[in-house]
């Protein structure tokens, strides 16, 4: 099939253009090959810094880019699913390292399996299948079982809550008017994974879509909430409002904690790389910062460092010893939403 282009993917195809004419494009620099038959043009950054090239958007770009690519030589009966379905929907995912996805009732004979595919055999009914920026994909609640049911537990808490952030059109300034229509959306999708049979991963997308909340503005805020609530932590509160100085700020997440003093609020940042890209970001974050500490707040950052896999055990201790009063009423650690170690994927030969 012939996918329409997302509009944020100029993606070139090999079976469209002709080969030789995109080695040569390549060979001057102007293209790079995202995988056989397709390419994308480079993009040039001129305040580009070494690692800018680990920023999300870029490797969506390029899953997204693997996507058209897959669609375009695949039969129609073939339907982008899991991480790639979210993509293409624009959920919040590990596109990084991941090969694109498709879920497909036919088992493809060994000389069509490609290394650059996941492929997953099942019927899918009408009612899962949708079509988004002119791709075929699985529908928005298909999505987010598939997901939550085979990713890590924080990647599953990032695409629930970007689903749901998505259905319900959240806003931090409709709290109370959100939370009639995601619990419906919650509920539909419990009863979507329960009608489905046996599957692995069941019961940790039970624990994650029963948290699933529009609140969370990133990816980030949703991982840390996960580490956080695996450890047995109180569920924090999601755009926690901070009064200071006659302003009202946000922050992403944090807790209402009872001390000697009386109660004050423990806020907790996650400094995402798009938080920074306009121009006087750093001082305003600065500045804000100082107006909640004078209030009495407590404050603590974390970034996508603490994130990765060799860090995140470092982050429920970090927020106890901010936050001490959290160990009292800290609970048994929720086993199905531990994140466990994560192997390596194995190369293609």
């Amino acid at each position: 099939m012939t996918p329409l282009q997302p509009e944020d993917v100029d993606v070139l195809l090999a079976s469209h253009i002709g080969g030789n004419n995109l080695a040569r494009a390549c060979a001057k620099g102007e293209l790079e090959r995202i995988e056989r038959g397709a390419y994308l043009p480079i993009e040039h950054r001129p305040d580009e810094s070494a690692d800018s090239a680990a920023d999300w958007r870029t490797f969506r770009r390029r899953h997204l880019a693997r996507c058209l690519a897959a669609a375009d030589r695949l039969s129609d009966e073939t339907v982008l699913s899991h991480v790639s379905a979210a993509a293409v929907h624009g959920l919040w995912g590990p596109v990084r390292n991941e090969r694109v996805h498709v879920t497909q009732r036919f088992r493809s004979n060994g000389r069509t399996v490609s290394p650059e595919l996941a492929r997953h055999h099942r019927s899918l009914p009408p009612e899962d299948v949708t079509e988004a920026r002119g791709l075929r994909v699985t529908s928005i609640d298909r999505t987010v079982v598939d997901c939550v049911c085979a990713l890590p537990v924080d990647w599953g808490f990032a695409i629930a809550d970007s689903a749901l952030r998505l259905l319900t059109a959240a806003d931090r300034c409709r709290r109370r008017e959100l939370a009639v229509p995601a619990a419906r959306i919650r509920a539909r999708w419990l009863h979507h994974l329960e009608t489905r049979g046996p599957r692995r991963g069941r019961r940790q997308a039970r624990e994650i879509l029963a948290r699933a909340d529009p609140l969370s503005e990133s990816a980030g805020e949703s991982r840390l909430r996960c580490l956080a609530v695996a450890a047995g932590l109180p569920t924090p509160i999601l755009q926690m409002d901070v009064s200071a100085e006659g302003r009202e700020y946000f922050a992403d997440l944090g807790w209402l904690v009872h001390t000697a003093d009386g109660p004050i609020k423990a806020v907790v940042e996650f400094d995402g790389r798009e938080k920074y890209e306009r121009v006087g970001a750093h001082q305003a974050q600065d500045q804000r910062e100082e107006a909640i500490l004078r209030t009495g707040a407590r404050l603590i950052r974390f970034d996508g460092e603490d994130l990765l896999i060799e860090n995140q055990h470092l982050v429920v201790p970090r927020l106890c010893a901010l936050i001490p009063e959290l160990t009292r009423q800290r609970l048994e650690p929720i086993r199905d939403l531990t994140p466990q170690p994560r192997r390596p994927r194995r190369r293609a030969a």
